[in-house]
């Protein structure tokens, strides 16, 4: 069953940071014969958490909408539309003056933390591709994130982030995440990743 094309529109406006999740998770619930239906058991459960009411943090709720929609989405059309947001705001320009922590997590994932030149905090996350994962807009496997949004693929604003990451030394001298982000980032396997899950052609 494929989406309606405004619930679709509305999740990736969501995980573009655009759409509150509080107005989709309500708009899902009100409009509950447009969760489409599955055979899969661990997301039937999820979509009975989600309208039972019982989750008590929207944060909560909305890793559910994630994790329940992820996979009926157009990750071209996503990618695409990161990438018009990206131009409207100016947002591929990035210059970073320290970068003041790393960290590798259990999960897979690996986050490094940097203050740009005015003095604002800002945070790159990659989902590492070590094992099969459910599709989620919010944490796409092998993709790099930048305050929790998408970096398109090979885009500008990737480019930027991966200057700073090779100019500049770690306060904290745990420089293997920035390492591994790096190799990562500039090898073919990481455009193959995105081609896989139908971010690019």
């Amino acid at each position: 069953m494929k989406l309606a094309k405004e619930l679709e529109s509305l999740i990736i406006e969501n995980a573009l940071g655009e759409v509150k999740d509080a107005y989709l998770i309500q708009y899902i619930k009100t409009n509950t014969s447009l969760i489409p239906p599955s055979t899969d058991e661990y997301i039937e459960q999820q979509v009975k958490r989600l309208l039972s009411n019982k989750v008590d943090e929207i944060k909560s709720e909305a890793l559910l909408v994630d994790v329940i929609f992820g996979s009926h989405i157009d990750l071209a059309e996503f990618e695409e539309r990161r990438l018009l947001q990206i131009k409207a705001n100016s947002e591929s320009m990035f210059l970073c003056q320290k970068i003041i922590s790393a960290h590798q997590w259990l999960s897979g994932g690996f986050t490094v933390n940097c203050i740009d030149n005015e003095n604002k905090e800002h945070s790159f996350f990659l989902e590492y591709p070590l094992r099969k994962h459910r599709v989620r807009l919010k944490s796409l496997m092998g993709a790099l994130y930048i305050d929790s949004r998408l970096v398109p693929v090979r885009s500008t604003l990737e480019f930027e982030i991966f200057n700073t990451l090779q100019s500049h030394e770690c306060e904290d001298n745990d420089d293997d995440a920035i390492n591994i982000i790096i190799d990562f980032v500039s090898s073919a396997n990481y455009v193959d990743n995105a081609r896989k899950l139908g971010r690019i052609i």
